[in-house]
């Protein structure tokens, strides 16, 4: 059960790999792992867009065919910043 979703009003992107309780630790800046344990259960990215942007103009601009990056990270792009009237995505609900 992987869960994606991302709440544009107030920029924060959650990564749900399992439902359990969990104790959630900074491991950068506005960047929260959640764990069980030894087991990560989720992540939580504050102020995401602007992160991922960093991260695009920093690895994938300009664009580069071979970029293992590219292709992953332009999806990221696609189902969250322009997606079709949601605010929120599920693996699950790819299959």
């Amino acid at each position: 059960m992987m869960k994606i979703s991302y709440d544009k009003t107030v920029d924060v992107l959650y990564i749900a790999i399992k439902d359990r309780p969990a104790i959630a630790t900074e491991v950068c800046d506005g960047v929260f792992v959640r764990t069980n344990e030894d087991e990560v259960i989720g992540v939580t990215i504050l102020g995401f867009k602007e992160k991922f942007m960093n991260f695009k103009e920093r690895f994938l601009d300009p664009p580069v065919a071979e970029n293992p990056f590219r292709t992953a990270v332009l999806e990221i792009q696609n189902r969250i910043f322009d997606p079709p009237d949601t605010r929120t995505h599920s693996e699950d609900e790819d299959r």
